[in-house]
């Protein structure tokens, strides 16, 4: 918890690091004219059904009041057609800065070459944007995380057999945490000492999927 607050803390400490690179000319239409008034931070977020982005979201907001800005928060619910509309918006009502933490990493690019358009920087938050060059990324040890799963699973489990089971695959978190996990299990592997007879990931994080997952290797390997 206290890792996951310093690195939001961050985050929104080099958000205002970022504003001062985009002053602007006035703008028109209603829309406010860069460099006048509070700073405007949009965020974009993927959900709020786990209890760890509703922190994440009262952080944020909180720390953006403490320091006089202006924060709007707006939710995808796991829709990446309404993640795009939602930062097209916040770009329309003139915002200084995005935060994306991304439903998918790859269709987000195209909000960042949006954003970039119109001068505006963008931070990748906890989720990788890929194949956008994204003026920030803030997010934890997920590669360290995997290997730390791995050695935790060989301690109380050294032989036998393993399923893996990522995330969904359009989150590039749960390609590192595997990542992670065979730094650490691949030597176990190469000794015979356990065996590895699923990887898989489950579709857009699915509880449902994963224990599909589950129960098919089980059937199969039992």
């Amino acid at each position: 918890m206290k890792t996951q607050v310093k690195l939001i803390l961050f985050s929104l400490t080099m958000v205002f690091l970022c504003i001062a690179c985009v002053k602007g000319p006035e703008g028109s239409g209603g829309k406010r004219a860069k460099g006048t008034g509070p700073v405007r931070i949009g965020f974009s977020m993927d959900t709020l059904k786990e209890e760890r982005w509703q922190r994440d979201k009262q952080l944020v907001e909180q720390r953006c009041k403490e320091v006089g800005a202006e924060c709007q928060v707006l939710v995808a619910d796991g829709s990446d057609s309404t993640q795009v509309n939602q930062c097209e918006t916040f770009l329309t009502q003139g915002v200084d800065v995005l935060i994306v933490a991304p439903h998918n990493g790859q269709i987000a690019a195209s909000i960042v070459e949006s954003a970039h358009k119109q001068g505006v920087p963008v931070i990748s938050y906890d989720r990788l944007i890929r194949n956008a060059d994204v003026d920030l990324y803030v997010s934890h040890q997920v590669v360290k995380i995997g290997e730390m799963q791995a050695g935790y699973a060989l301690k109380y489990a050294p032989k036998g057999n393993y399923v893996l089971i990522g995330g969904s695959q359009t989150d590039n978190n749960a390609i590192l945490l595997v990542q992670g996990q065979m730094n650490i299990l691949q030597p176990a592997v190469d000794r015979g000492d356990i065996k590895i007879v699923t990887t898989q990931y489950a579709r857009e994080w699915l509880a449902s999927e994963a224990l599909r997952i589950t129960e098919d290797a089980l059937t199969k390997n039992n």
